[in-house]
């Protein structure tokens, strides 16, 4: 493999950040690949970090040194686990030996001032990113499809490369060979998923709220859970009456996206993949850095939100969710609203930087 025609994706998953990030990154990563561009993988190790997906695609996995964090953490800028410039410099440990000069960067962590010491080493870098931040970029991405180039004009540096938009939106190619079920809101099958971590326990709050329903006739729940929250989910619904399949840490969701008809969880960009499969969703919105995003998914009727998490408002709106009018309309509105193409068209303007 030529070393120029590698590149290093700089991205965390743990219980603090979710599992969202590295999952765009290695949709992009697979894409790349198929355009004869290998990645690299630079990792933090948080408690409850996984990394074993990119591992078994044959991606190369370099682990800085591990760390221990607050899981409760909210405050993204501190997400790194340790100050930029630390970071900074185990990243440049790891990598000067690889030659390759190009770094693909995901992470609401990492400041405009990590980014211009790679650049005055010489770096080409690349940022997914939706907070609104200033950087200092070759080519940037925000696949929020609300916002427009301009938006841009006072938070980028003028050579700076923009990608906005939902063109951009690094989807799974491969959910395009999944078929729907076709919806049926009268006996819902109903996903409930909070991406890769469930820190807060609401899965049992929306489990418990599920099983207390008797005007609604449900279908199978589908429960996606961490390896840490599997014994402890599956003994919680150990004796509940109704059709209950419960899945540890998948790789891949487009089969499950297939068989549902409404999903009650998290933001991220989990709630695109519900869009393309046209899954009306009951969102929790647990982070500031999700408002935005809400907002604008519910604005379009795509989903309804939820911030307050007691147990007599989370019971309330779940029934309110499933009984809805808006559900069929929530349906109609996301179809055809995504393609599948994102990733492809990232790794494309990746590559012509490259080969510049």
């Amino acid at each position: 493999m030529d070393l120029n025609k590698r590149i290093f994706i700089r991205v965390d998953s743990a219980p603090h950040i979710g599992i969202g990030h590295f999952k765009r990154c290695l949709n992009i990563a697979l894409s790349l690949r198929k355009l004869g561009i290998e990645s690299s993988f630079i990792v933090r190790d948080f408690i409850l970090s996984n990394y074993e997906e990119a591992e078994k695609l044959g991606f190369e996995v370099l682990r800085l040194r591990q760390e221990s964090i607050n899981i409760e953490i909210k405050d993204e800028s501190s997400w790194l686990g340790v100050d930029w410039e630390v970071d900074a410099q185990e990243v440049i440990k790891l990598i000067d030996k690889k030659k390759s000069k190009f770094i693909l960067i995901d992470h609401y962590g990492i400041p405009k001032e990590w980014e211009r010491f790679f650049r005055n080493k010489g770096f080409s870098l690349i940022a997914i990113d939706d907070l609104n931040r200033i950087h200092e970029l070759d080519l940037f991405i925000d696949y929020s499809f609300w916002k427009n180039e301009a938006f841009f004009d006072n938070k980028l540096n003028d050579e700076c490369i923009r990608l906005i938009g939902k063109d951009f939106i690094p989807l799974n190619p491969e959910f395009r060979y999944e078929i729907p079920k076709k919806k049926d809101f009268s006996k819902p099958n109903i996903l409930i998923s909070f991406g890769g971590y469930d820190n807060d326990g609401f899965i049992e709050k929306v489990i418990d709220s599920l099983s207390k329903i008797k005007t609604i006739t449900l279908g199978t729940i589908f429960i996606i859970v961490d390896k840490a929250s599997e014994k402890r989910v599956t003994a919680f619904c150990s004796d509940l009456d109704q059709n209950v399949k419960i899945i540890s840490s998948p790789d891949y969701l487009g089969k499950i996206y297939s068989e549902v008809d409404v999903c009650i969880g998290s933001s991220g960009i989990s709630t695109y993949e519900r869009i393309f499969f046209g899954i009306p969703s009951l969102i929790f919105v647990k982070a500031k850095n999700q408002n935005e995003t809400s907002e604008n998914i519910i604005f379009n009727g795509f989903a309804v939100a939820l911030k307050d998490f007691s147990s007599n408002l989370v019971n309330k709106n779940i029934i309110k969710f499933l009984n809805s009018e808006k559900l069929n309309k929530m349906n109609q509105n996301m179809k055809n609203f995504i393609d599948l193409e994102g990733s492809n068209r990232i790794a494309s303007e990746i590559r012509s930087l490259i080969e510049r």
